[in-house]
């Protein structure tokens, strides 16, 4: 490494998250007031959720990602990547993104959780859950309902299954720009357009999730921060209730967002028995990133 590793301000024994570890990090240890991030696969929301922070995984296009580009390339912008910001509260998040934002985009659709629709999203068939974390977003769902919102644990979702698989495929290629991975061959470019179309198959699915809720409760991740692990991702193991389970499956938490593009704010929401921080995710509609904020906001107040 270049600059060493950087540890979590809870434990430094642990790790920060990534990719914008750094930044969270350094918010959560007093030493910026602000940061930014990049999040295409929870790049953003891992961070805040491991450091106690909050993040916020912007819609696709609402916010330039001038300068953050592959290196040798002239800037186009990535399929699913996008920029947003990280902050120590959801004021400050707003503000910095409302300063960043490339198009004018709607107000809350509902300031607070009195008649806000949340669908709890507690299960993911790829992605195991930690019992603190389990217990964390049972509480947050527990103060939405007593707090007047209107809380449902089952809707009319897409494959879950099937969709992390997609936006697997579709990361692997967006990242190595259509060069081929150890063990895969070569995409074709009818091969990239059929990515997109079954990508742009499950945006219209949660669109129509949307028009029955105004929110969705997820975990950011099934763990809490993790100790520092320098094994190869595709090797790496997480243990999770007792069970052995591959660490790379906790990618499906925040692909729910990245591969939709759709708006996810990370926010505190409580801690496990050891005090490490655990982050809950809430998703929006496309360009509804202020619902997101404000639904994250009410909840994580209502916490205490």
């Amino acid at each position: 490494p270049v600059y060493g590793r950087t540890g979590n301000p809870h434990d430094v024994s642990r790790s920060p998250g990534g990719s914008s570890g750094g930044s969270a990090a350094a918010l959560a240890s007093g030493m910026v007031a602000l940061e930014y991030g990049s999040d295409i696969g929870g790049s953003i929301r891992v961070p805040a959720h491991f450091c106690g922070v909050w993040g916020h995984k912007s819609s696709f296009g609402l916010v330039p990602t001038e300068g953050h580009y592959f290196p040798r390339t002239e800037g186009a912008r990535v399929t699913m990547g996008v920029a947003g910001p990280l902050a120590r509260d959801a004021d400050d998040l707003e503000l910095a993104l409302d300063l960043t934002i490339d198009r004018p985009i709607a107000p809350a659709k509902v300031p607070g959780l009195r008649g806000a629709r949340i669908l709890v999203l507690a299960e993911h068939p790829v992605a195991a859950v930690d019992s603190d974390i389990r217990s964390v977003l049972a509480r947050a769902a527990e103060v939405c309902l007593a707090d007047g919102a209107i809380v449902s644990h089952s809707g009319a979702l897409p494959d879950l299954a099937a969709m992390h698989g997609d936006y697997v495929r579709l990361l692997l290629v967006a990242l190595a720009r259509g060069v081929a991975q150890p063990g895969q061959d070569e995409i074709a470019l009818a091969g990239w357009f059929d990515l997109l179309d079954t990508q742009a198959r499950y945006q219209r699915e949660w669109a129509r999730v949307f028009e029955d809720f105004d929110a969705i409760l997820a975990p950011v991740a099934g763990i809490p921060a993790f100790a520092h692990d320098d094994t190869p991702m595709a090797e790496r193991i997480a243990t999770i209730n007792g069970a052995a389970t591959p660490f790379a499956t906790q990618l499906a938490w925040a692909g729910l967002a990245n591969y939709t593009d759709l708006p996810a704010t990370a926010f505190p929401a409580g801690t496990t028995p050891e005090g490490l921080p655990v982050g809950l995710q809430l998703l929006a509609a496309k360009w509804r990133d202020k619902t997101a904020i404000a639904v994250a906001r009410a909840i994580h107040r209502a916490l205490g």
